[in-house]
This record gives structure tokens, sequence and C-alpha cells, in this order.
């Protein structure tokens, strides 16, 4: 009785640590995310010889609720890492964590979106589009070159205009032109030229943005449609049991990273544009009851993988725990 009792206090201690390592990684990295979407937007804002405020709570909060749900389909994966590292802890404490990751992810996603998502994106910061300042050569277009001599609180301005692609007579003047309000993300163009964000981080924010997208959509549909799209998280909720997959921790790590990104991405793909078309209306079809925008094979690709992830996680991590003990007895022999 007495060790029962230990091993389940024991089971419950591990969990209790999991979780709070879960709770950790997922408010950290979206605290971050938060952090860097407050700075672009704030540097969206910005003009050239002009102060700006060192932190936006209404910036803060809408990147917060936006970081979250990409941050919560990702955090499996970190308790995994953590697992990785400790591996004392016990594979019950895992399949707990995991129920309880599919259940947050069925029941409380749907309120985070809705409450949190919409919520921000209506009471957004309105970004104040400043004026100008004076006293600097921006380059406007591949062409043009403008010098603004004055620039009033309308927007107004006077100054030169350079025609980079005339030989001669390239220089004019104007005055008094109302400027067009800034078709690009930022308000300067000075201030855009400088941040360059490199290629590999624009593709990943459109992913993102573009997982944001599916994700809302399939929250905002009938409950059945995002029971269906939930089996993203049972898929990703399984990579906890692949903590053993190979005896080398890094290999460990990248594997389980790099699956989850390409699961999400799968994910997005079929759902938003519309791959496997024909073969998803098949299968649908078996399924006469459900609603016209549900996905069954999505379903029915992401719960295979989820069985075979956790059947090989188990597997590999046995027989490298078995492999481990033989070596260190046999050590323990030679000695």
């Amino acid at each position: 009785m007495r060790v029962i009792l230990f091993l389940m206090k024991s089971i419950l201690l591990s969990t209790i640590k999991v979780i709070v390592a879960h709770l950790s990684a997922l408010l950290s990295i979206s605290i971050i995310g938060a952090v860097l979407y407050m700075i672009f937007n704030m540097c969206s804002t910005l003009v050239a010889g002009q102060g700006f405020a060192a932190f936006n709570l209404s910036f803060f909060i809408q990147g917060f609720f936006l970081s979250l749900p990409f941050v919560f389909s990702l955090s499996a994966a970190f308790v995994a890492f953590y697992s990785i590292r400790n591996k004392e802890i016990p594979t019950v404490s895992l399949a707990v964590f995991a129920g309880i990751y599919i259940g947050i992810w069925i029941f409380a996603q749907p309120v985070v979106i809705k409450k949190g998502i919409q919520k921000a994106s209506k009471s957004s910061y309105v970004i104040q589009r400043k004026p100008l300042s004076t006293g600097y050569f921006r380059n406007v277009t591949d062409k043009y070159v403008f010098y603004y001599s004055s620039v009033d609180s309308e927007n107004v301005a006077s100054g030169i205009c350079i025609d980079k692609t005339a030989v001669s007579d390239n220089v004019y003047t104007f005055k008094d032109v109302e400027l067009a309000d800034s078709t690009s993300t930022f308000t300067d163009s000075l201030i855009q030229s400088s941040i360059d964000i490199p290629p590999v981080m624009k593709l990943a924010i459109h992913e993102i943005n573009r997982y944001l997208s599916v994700i809302t959509f399939a929250c905002s549909g009938e409950k059945i449609e995002w029971l269906l799209f939930s089996s993203l998280g049972l898929v990703l909720a399984s990579f906890v049991f692949m903590r053993g997959f190979s005896k080398w921790r890094l290999i460990n790590v990248v594997s389980i990273l790099s699956i989850s990104v390409a699961l999400i991405c799968m994910n997005v793909n079929m759902l938003s544009y519309g791959k496997l078309y024909f073969l998803t209306e098949r299968v649908n079809s078996l399924f006469s009851f459900a609603p016209r925008n549900s996905n069954f094979l999505l379903f029915i690709v992401n719960v295979a993988l989820a069985v075979l992830f956790i059947i090989i996680g188990l597997i590999f991590t046995s027989k490298n725990r078995e492999d481990d003990a033989r070596a260190g007895s046999k050590y323990g022999e030679d000695d």
C-alpha cells in the first residue's frame, strides 16, 4: 500500500512539474511575441527626427492574444524538450499532461480565439499617422527623391523633388502639396528602409498569419468542424512520447520541433489552399451528417499520425532505456 501511495505521489509531483514548465514556457514565449509585435507596430508609426514612446499597452495586449494560439500549438513540443532533459519524469505524467493539453485545446482555445483575438482586433490601437519631419531626403519611389522644407499638421508640404531618371533639369520645387497617406505599413519611408526584415522572418510571419486565419476560421464554424481541426492538437500532444526516439538529445529536439512545424504547415495547407480537394470530398461524402466545410480526411491523417508517433516513441524509448541499462550493468561487471 505504501509503495502504491509513494508511486502516486511521485507521479502527481512529476505531473505538477510538467504543467508548471508548460505554463512557464507558454506565458514567457507569448510575452516575447507580444513585445516583438509591439516594437514592430511602434516602429511602423515612427517618424525620423521625432520621439516615440518606449511602451504601448494596447499593442502589447493585442500582440499577446495574437501570439497565444500559435505558441500554445507548439507548447507540447516545449514539454517534450523539458522531458528530454529530465528523463526521470514518468511516462504516466506525460500521458496526463497530453490529456490536459488536448482538453485545453478543445475547450479553452475557442475562448482565447473568440474573446481574445476578436476583442483585440475590434479594440486595436488606431495608428495615428504623424506628419513627416523636415530636413531629410526620402526615396519615396525608385524614381523620385523628396526633400520637405516644411510640413504642417495636416501633412501639407513644400520642398523639392529630384527625378533620378532625368538626365538634366531633374530638380523641381513644389509648394503646399497635400501628401498622400502611406500605403506601406510604415509611416516614414526612412524608417522602413532602415528596418530590413530578413526573408526568412517575413516567411515565418506570413505562415503564422495564415495559421491564425485558419484556426480562427475553424473556430468560427460548427462544433464538429472545430473537433475535427482539434485533431492537430492530438498529434502535437503525441510528441511528448517521442522524447526517447533517439539516444541523442539534440536529434530528439530537432526532430520534434521540425515535425511539429511541418504538421502545422500541412494542416494549414490542406485547409486554406484546398489541397487534395477531390480526395477530401470523397472522404466527406462518407459522413453525410457533417457540415460542408468539415475535413474528415485531415482528421483521419492526424489521428493516424498521432497513433504512429505514440507507438514509435514508446517502442524506441523502451528499447533505448534497455540498451542503457544493459550498457550500465556491463560497465559495472567490468569494474
